[in-house]
C-alpha cells in the first residue's frame, strides 16, 4: 500500500488538525486548484521597528521576501487562484513563552505589513487569524 493511501480522509484529516490547532476556522478548500499560503508575514515580525519580534532598521533580505510574497500574490490573483494568509493574532497581555509581546490585537502589529494589504480587500484572499500554531509547546 501507499502512503498516500495510507493518508486518512480529507474530513477525519481536517477533524484531526482542529483538535490539535484551535485556529477558527472558515471554509476555503478548492479543489483541483493551486493557491498560496502566505505565513505571518505581519507588521509585527517583518516591518521595521514595529514590534518586540521586528527588526529593529530596515532590513534588505525581508523587504526582498515582502517583495516577492507581494508579486507571487499578484500573480495568483491575476490567475484567479486561491490565496490564504495567516496572520498571528494574540489577545493583549496573555503571555506567550517564551516570547515577548507581540502581535496584540490592536496594536497594527498583527496586520499584514503594507505590499500584499490589498489582499485585505481581495475576493480571491482569505485572512486567518491565529494565536498560535501549536498549544501544546516543547
Amino acid at each position: 500500500m501507499s502512503d498516500i493511501e495510507e493518508l486518512p480522509d480529507t474530513e477525519h484529516l481536517l477533524a484531526g488538525m482542529r483538535a490539535h490547532m484551535p485556529v477558527a476556522s472558515a471554509p476555503f478548500l478548492v479543489e483541483g486548484r493551486v493557491g498560496l499560503v502566505i505565513v505571518d508575514e505581519v507588521n509585527g515580525f517583518a516591518t521595521a521597528g514595529a514590534g518586540n519580534l521586528a527588526p529593529p532598521a530596515q532590513d534588505d533580505q525581508v523587504d526582498r521576501m515582502v517583495s516577492e510574497t507581494d508579486r507571487l500574490a499578484s500573480e495568483f490573483d491575476d490567475r484567479g487562484l486561491p490565496i490564504a494568509a495567516f496572520l498571528d493574532t494574540h489577545q493583549s497581555g496573555k503571555p506567550e513563552p517564551p516570547y515577548p509581546p507581540h502581535c496584540e490585537t490592536g496594536t497594527g502589529e498583527e496586520d499584514l505589513v503594507p505590499a500584499p494589504r490589498w489582499l485585505e480587500t481581495g475576493p480571491g484572499a482569505a485572512l486567518i487569524r491565529k494565536d498560535c500554531i501549536n498549544t501544546k509547546g516543547p
